[in-house]
């Protein structure tokens, strides 16, 4: 008996110790360089808000509260600015938080549902998955959704297990801090009530308890448009317009994601072979029907919305590499074959999803990515600091007018933006300059590098630049050296004054 339990300490003590490591993997990976580049577009947003939230001085102006999405993660990067102050780092050290935690909960679905073997290889590819390691570095509002998401799974697995009510609670509680990271992850209960039919366990009392804790959790969110008016409008105003836009992307956009940026050739095979071997056994208590509901769901709900993101996947990574890991210990039985085979799959899928960005099947169409903008940051916070707090600012398009107001303080209009709710639509630009309106223009040359439908946008500004005689005052090379207006190279930002 003495023996059984030092056995048993020892393979905990090692499962520590494993599960350790990878974590500190995970979050070493997350955290090197993280504020070498400065935000996005949606990074901008995200993190004004929760400045404005934190009672930062000036941010309200720029960045209303009420805007397309609930507010959990920038509640979460709020108090982040409030401790450590206002920065890159700070606010993007939350959606690495959450990032590390997927791993650690991927660990324990995958335990659960098959074994400890499967368990570590899957935990450890996801911490390495490139795809999965560049979104969790970025202010998402997906990140804290997909965390929820698997938190919500293993709540549903232990459930399952137990029958205990406990986890009833738990999942609804998961299921409503997802919709508040999200609107959009009232998914969630689409795909529990669709397993728990399946598996003919969708009892009353279920039910009841699930969705009681869902709206407790959800009623900050719920009633902040029944008491707030702004709240209200913005609400209804962001409704009109999502309904109203047309699709971004194509029909294979997400597929084209998972193939080429999320899984590789390697895993998205291995997530196949997987599927296919286990086919004949499938039946409502097999560990891959319920991976597979919760991958299609939200997949198929992605699919028929007509605004379609790079970052939306982030969600249904996670029970993918536990599909594709699991097939490793189905297939092969001697178990040195296994970790040899599990060793070449970790150490493979990086360098596939390498050759698989390098030389895509299909080259059709350009696959617009997510990211850090390079130079930006660095021209728009020289505004900030020589520029009187009334300057407008004229930029190309709305991604960089948002970096203007967050880094600058600056009033920014875009020549190109869209209905979003949030923007000033300009409907003459000359005119706006002829008044005295606009102060300063951003010209970024190689944006329609990344967005090819800005070509002509950046012409018009272009042709700004040339029209009203406007001074260069500083600019961003590819050096990162500034203010080298002599330099013979182009710069990839330059800012310009116009005369009054």
């Amino acid at each position: 008996m003495l023996h059984i339990t030092k056995s048993r300490e020892l393979v905990k003590s090692r499962e520590f110790v494993i599960l350790s490591f990878i974590l500190v993997l995970s979050l070493s990976l997350r955290l090197w360089g993280i504020g070498e580049q400065g935000f996005n577009s949606d990074e901008a947003v995200y993190s004004g808000q929760a400045a404005n939230m934190a009672g930062f001085e000036g941010y309200n102006q720029h960045f209303s509260l009420f805007r397309a999405h609930p507010l959990l993660l920038q509640f979460f990067v709020s108090i982040s600015f409030i401790l450590f102050g206002i920065s890159e780092i700070t606010a993007r050290i939350v959606p690495v938080i959450f990032g590390v935690s997927t791993v650690l909960v991927t660990y324990f679905i995958a335990k659960n549902l098959f074994n400890i073997n499967t368990a570590i290889v899957s935990s450890l590819i996801l911490s390495i998955l490139p795809y999965h390691i560049a979104m969790t570095r970025q202010v998402f509002v997906d990140i804290p959704l997909s965390f929820f998401y698997s938190l919500t799974l293993l709540f549903l697995i232990k459930y399952i297990k137990t029958n205990r009510s406990t986890w009833m609670y738990a999942i609804g509680i998961s299921s409503g801090l997802m919709f508040i990271s999200k609107e959009i992850g009232l998914f969630s209960l689409i795909s529990i009530a669709i397993y728990m039919i399946i598996v003919k366990k969708l009892t009353i009392k279920f039910s009841l308890i699930v969705i009681a804790s869902f709206i407790f959790t959800s009623l900050p969110y719920l009633l902040t448009p029944l008491i707030i008016e702004d709240a209200k409008n913005a609400l209804l105003q962001y409704y009109e317009w999502q309904r109203d836009r047309i699709s971004s992307a194509s029909d294979t956009f997400y597929l084209q994601i998972l193939l080429y940026h999320g899984l590789g050739y390697i895993l998205t095979g291995l997530c196949v072979i997987a599927i296919i071997y286990n086919i004949r056994s499938f039946n409502k208590n097999s560990p891959y029907l319920l991976l597979l509901i919760w991958i299609a769901i939200p997949l198929i709900l992605f699919h028929l919305l007509p605004i379609k993101g790079y970052n939306y996947l982030v969600s249904v990574i996670p029970p993918l590499v536990i599909i594709g890991s699991s097939i490793i210990f189905s297939v092969i039985k001697k178990k040195q074959y296994q970790l040899i085979a599990a060793v070449l799959v970790i150490l493979f899928i990086p360098i596939s999803i390498g050759i698989t960005k390098e030389f895509p099947i299909d080259r059709k169409e350009a696959l617009p990515t997510e990211g850090p903008v390079p130079y930006v940051r660095e021209a728009v916070k020289w505004l900030g600091e020589n520029t009187s707090n009334e300057s407008k600012v004229l930029t190309i398009h709305s991604s960089s007018a948002n970096m203007v107001k967050f880094y600058a303080n600056r009033d920014a209009i875009p020549i190109k933006t869209n209905k979003n709710p949030s923007y000033a639509n300009l409907e003459n630009a000359d005119l706006a300059i002829l008044n005295n309106k606009i102060d300063y223009l951003v010209y970024e040359p190689y944006i329609s590098e990344k967005f090819p439908t800005l070509e002509k946008i950046k012409d018009k500004m272009k042709k700004y630049i040339v029209r009203y005689n406007a001074t260069l005052v500083f600019a961003v090379y590819p050096e990162n050296t500034h203010n080298e207006i002599r330099k013979t190279n182009e710069p990839m930002v330059s800012i310009y004054q116009l005369k009054d």
